[in-house]
């Protein structure tokens, strides 16, 4: 297997890995607010803490996820960086 498929690959697990980790954490989440009813929300009704919650949940994932995104570029800003110094270096000393 080339380099490109293996980090393809690698790239792939951690993906599921983290969709995995967020759906199991939405569920927990589901359910322990459903436990305490939300508790939180207040409303009327039950639908209001509902939505209100599920608005958190959403609000708490979009930010993680937009995390992952950022550091994933970091990283591979730097990669790319170290990259173009060391082919800069190597035509140097040739």
């Amino acid at each position: 297997m080339n380099e490109a498929g293996c980090l393809k690959g690698t790239i792939m697990k951690k993906l599921w890995k983290y969709v995995l980790s967020i759906g199991l954490g939405v569920t927990a989440a589901w359910y322990i607010g459903a436990m305490v009813n939300f508790l939180p929300f207040m409303g009327d009704e039950l639908i209001y803490a509902e939505i209100g919650f599920c608005t958190l949940i959403i609000c708490v994932v979009l930010a993680v996820c937009t995390g992952l995104i950022v550091d994933a570029v970091r990283q591979t800003k730097k990669e790319t960086e170290s990259e173009e110094t060391s082919k800069k270096t190597e035509t140097e000393h040739e």
